[in-house]
């Protein structure tokens, strides 16, 4: 299983990192996206609350998931990213996206390849 997963909201993440951490790592492949922090006050200032809480984001959480023993995590910086990795899947690995923000677009270029049309570009 190749999990695609965009996290909602900074301050969620924050609250429930660890154990988002422990979940993600379970999958064989799991590949994040930036947080979508499209209802947060100046997203950016969000990552962070104070020099005693680390900036969170979707390196920070990679690193999380990582250490809880995933075995194999990615990050990507677009859907455009996503898009291409999740290309790259051998036959037969199932691929679930889960999250907020715009993750649901990847379904997509899932549906156009299995159709076996030309993938449509992933926009905005």
């Amino acid at each position: 299983v190749w999990l695609f997963f965009q996290a909602h909201q900074f301050v969620r993440t924050r609250i429930f990192f660890d154990r988002l951490a422990h979940a993600l790592a379970r999958a064989d492949r799991t590949v994040l996206l930036p947080i979508y922090g499209v209802r947060e006050e100046g997203a950016r200032g969000a990552q962070t609350r104070g020099a005693e809480e680390p900036a969170v984001d979707h390196r920070s959480l990679a690193s999380a998931v990582r250490s809880a023993g995933g075995r194999d995590v990615a990050c990507v910086a677009s859907l455009e990213e996503a898009r291409d990795d999740a290309a790259a899947a051998p036959e037969g690995t199932a691929i679930l996206c889960a999250g907020a923000g715009d993750i649901w677009r990847l379904s997509d270029f899932f549906r156009d390849a299995r159709k076996g049309t030309p993938p449509r570009g992933i926009v905005g």
